[in-house]
């Protein structure tokens, strides 16, 4: 049996710092994504969490990668730092219209609690019910009151998943990494400075193993270009499984 894919890539892409250590000596602003996407199959998609994308900039998006590539766009931030309440329909209307250019190339979509914010199932589900039922939905959550069998249970039956975030407390073997939840697919924030190659084969091992179906892993961004670099082993490994 095939083990399941594991789209792996960075937060982000518009890094002129990772010439010529990831993207090739002379490459234009402009043709960033075009050279990430000949690498890299999966991209976070930083900006839409600060800003409302337009159809035009989506549409630019999808015409720089293949078909196979995917973006994991964050939700505007407002969506779930603010404390007021929003129009979750008129939201998730606004988003999938900007988004609508993507077409198939829209892997996910992540939400994220900040920490100010606790455990509101309410809140959550009128995200997850909003959502359109092709959306795959992660959510990160800061605040450790989400941590319950009901967010897992609603996150469940909307076909979502929790964010694992993996950061530089953990001993950089891989054997204390954070546990995958029990999810049909598993989206993994990778943050350490350093990954070993002992650590993105446990890594990788993890996420095949806990899934049904594609997921996702994310390295941060740093300027020494570290983060491709990951993402590409990962990627070349679960290649080669």
């Amino acid at each position: 049996m095939t083990p399941p894919v594991v789209l792996a890539g960075t937060s982000g892409f518009a890094y002129r710092a990772w010439i010529p250590s990831f993207y090739p000596a002379g490459t234009k602003q402009k043709d960033l994504l075009t050279a990430y996407a000949a690498r890299l199959p999966a991209v976070e998609l930083n900006n839409t969490y600060y800003r409302m994308p337009t159809p035009a900039a989506a549409a630019g998006w999808r015409a720089q990668v293949p078909a196979g590539f995917r973006f994991a766009v964050k939700a505007p931030m407002w969506w779930t730092v603010s404390r007021k309440p929003v129009n979750q329909a008129a939201a998730v209307a606004e988003l999938r219209a900007a988004l609508e250019p993507l077409g198939p190339t829209l892997g996910c979509l992540l939400l994220q609690f900040p920490a100010h914010v606790g455990c509101d199932l309410p809140r959550l589900a009128g995200w997850l019910q909003a959502l359109p039922p092709d959306w795959r939905c992660a959510c990160e959550f800061a605040q450790p009151s989400w941590q319950c069998a009901d967010v897992d249970a609603l996150l469940n039956a909307h076909g979502g998943t929790r964010v694992v975030r993996d950061d530089d407390d953990d001993d950089g073997t891989g054997s204390s990494a954070p546990r995958l939840g029990d999810f049909a697919w598993q989206y993994a924030r990778l943050r350490r400075a350093e990954y070993t190659a002992t650590a993105l084969a446990a890594w990788r091992r993890r996420l095949q193993a806990a899934s049904h179906g594609a997921s996702f892993a994310f390295f941060r961004h740093e300027d020494t270009g570290c983060g491709p670099r990951f993402a590409a082993a990962l990627v070349a490994g679960a290649a080669g499984a």
